[in-house]
């Protein structure tokens, strides 16, 4: 091959023919083995005959049985038409590079190659990072003895910057399952017991929220509180039908049942029962208890009365003054709704 004169000008040297590599006009073509620059200016340009369109191609693996054109600082290079394009994989990147999409190398791990003092990992050696939150919902915990691979911050509007921890995948482990348990059938009169006192924890539940200004979850805590009184409903009249509890008069505005050691109100009474000519007293208000261990499951307790039918030959109490207390919700959908005062006991007779 004749010597060519290096031109003067880098102008020149495309007029003639030259391709400056450092300007990106050689594209994906790469210099040949042996192939030796033409320097203008200390700029680099190659002959159009020692390029040919190949490169590392990181991304592609060459198909079975192919040659590289050439190797250089330990790395293949292909021409393209070399490669199956079809199947793309993740170039080998620096620890910095990984942890941009999210990978880390995992601990131990050798650098597939190193340049220049910097180590490069290929993707079968890394492990997923993610922030505490996105490992929940993976279903993943965060080890005690874990350590945060590094803190994350950013601005949010109104409250400022924030900070979260990422963590390596190595650093989790699967979330414990719960032992689930469907619900299983009860002792009727215990599962009265038991939806009457929640039923009552609800009440001042939507008494919360409404004075609170939620009155999404007011209404929400309202809905099952009035769900758990209808069922109590269903229990005494079952109850009452299979001559557990009898009726035993009124007692401050309710019907009261005794039996097996339990005592309930109500509003409903039997329709052949003869109440008080005088006006009911006033409505009394008892504070909700929380669950005890001797109460059944709700859900238990739930499944237990709703397989029951309506009540069956009950009628419902009269109108008793209403209770207003400052702090208690109550709107018109409650008036008259006189389960909220309801006693109850401990299944021993005594009233709180």
């Amino acid at each position: 091959m004749a010597v060519l004169e290096a031109p003067k000008t880098k102008k020149l040297a495309v007029e003639m023919g030259l391709i400056p590599k450092a300007t990106g006009d050689a594209g994906s073509r790469s210099p040949r083995v042996g192939a030796a620059p033409i320097r203008v200016k200390g700029s680099p340009f190659w002959r159009p005959e020692d390029l040919f369109e190949g490169g590392p191609f990181p991304r592609f693996l060459p198909w079975e049985g192919e040659v590289p054109e050439l190797s250089w600082e330990g790395r293949l290079y292909y021409r393209l038409n070399q490669l199956n394009t079809q199947i793309e994989l993740f170039p080998e990147r620096d620890p910095e590079g990984w942890s941009r999409l999210g990978f880390a190398p995992r601990r131990g791990e050798t650098p597939a190659h190193t340049h220049r003092g910097v180590g490069y990992f290929a993707e079968k050696q890394l492990e997923k990072l993610a922030a505490r939150g996105k490992w929940n919902e993976a279903g993943k915990a965060i080890l005690g003895s874990a350590e945060v691979f590094f803190v994350g911050k950013f601005k949010k509007s109104g409250v400022g910057l924030l900070e979260y921890s990422i963590y390596r995948e190595s650093d989790t482990r699967p979330k414990r399952v719960a032992n689930y348990r469907e619900p299983v059938t009860v002792d009727l009169l215990a599962a009265i017991f038991a939806v009457n006192r929640a039923a009552k924890r609800y009440r001042d539940a939507a008494s919360a929220q409404y004075w609170a200004s939620n009155h999404g979850f007011a209404r929400r805590a309202k809905i099952t509180k009035t769900h758990l009184y209808e069922l109590k409903d269903r229990g005494i009249s079952a109850a009452l039908q299979t001559g557990r509890i009898a009726y035993e008069g009124t007692h401050g505005g309710f019907a009261l049942y005794r039996g097996e050691g339990y005592c309930y109100h109500s509003t409903l009474s039997p329709a052949d029962a003869v109440l008080p000519v005088e006006p009911l007293a006033a409505a009394l208000r008892v504070e909700a208890k929380p669950r005890t261990a001797k109460e059944p499951r709700l859900k238990d307790a739930v499944a237990t009365l709703e397989a029951l039918p309506a009540p069956v030959g009950m009628v419902a109490m009269p109108p008793r003054e209403r209770f207003q207390e400052r702090g208690h919700y109550r709107h018109e959908a409650d008036e008259g709704d006189c389960a909220d005062f309801d006693l109850e006991d401990d299944g021993r007779g005594l009233y709180y």
